[in-house]
């Protein structure tokens, strides 16, 4: 029994230190099960998978069926401790198509338990979060023993979410069944990455072309 403990305080210790690592091993789980899924659906049916390296627009990755995108951000908690809110950019909530997809997992071996989603369809913004609280940063306090409040992130109560238990009810939250294609905008990032890259490009020839094409006037 001790041993057992001891354990499991290593893998919690190991989690909090390791959240990086862990998120993307749950981004890859969370995109192979939605794949998965829209294949047994209708196996000519793809779903375009971009990642986001850097964290500077609120969302983590973006989702494409079709003509319905996704941006979404991506949380994280082991499945023994729903965190009560998740902390988002307002800027990002008024995008079309963002949305917020809170991934609870097993700490001992990664596997996904269950999805919680935040948002609406493809081509709206998600609900309105501005009357949330503000959040406060994780940081240190500053002299007066006080956080640093974010003045443009809210804390979104986790109980406003719907939750999903497998990649089925996940791939019909993010992408609703019979729904209306929608036009891209011409300002759209992802058509000006189309633009640039031929259809038949592999997946390093994709980001080859990405980085090259990385400070021209289509991309800022």
């Amino acid at each position: 029994m001790k041993a057992l403990k001891q354990s499991g305080g290593l893998l919690l210790t190991s989690a909090a230190h390791q959240s990086s690592y862990i998120e993307n091993v749950l981004r890859h789980r969370m995109s192979a099960e939605l794949c998965s899924e829209l294949w047994k659906r209708n196996c000519r049916a793809a779903l375009h998978v971009f990642n986001s390296e850097v964290d500077n627009a609120g969302f983590d990755m973006v989702l494409r069926l079709q003509s319905a995108v996704r941006y979404v951000q991506i949380k994280q908690a082991h499945a023994g401790k729903v965190p009560p809110h998740c902390s988002t950019r307002v800027s990002f909530s008024q995008m079309a198509g963002s949305c917020i997809v809170l991934i609870s997992y097993a700490i001992e071996d990664l596997t996904i338990s269950s999805y919680r989603f935040f948002g609406k369809k493809p081509h709206e913004p998600m609900k309105e979060i501005e009357a949330f609280k503000p959040s406060i940063s994780p940081g240190r306090r500053n002299a007066k023993g006080e956080r640093h409040i974010r003045s443009n992130y809210r804390d979104v109560p986790v109980g406003q979410f719907t939750l999903a238990q497998g990649a089925e009810q996940l791939l019909d939250l993010l992408f609703p069944p019979g729904i209306e294609p929608i036009m891209l905008d011409e300002d759209d990032p992802l058509l000006a990455l189309q633009g640039t890259c031929p259809i038949d490009q592999t997946g390093d020839e994709l980001v080859k072309s990405l980085r090259n094409n990385w400070g021209h006037d289509e991309f800022n």
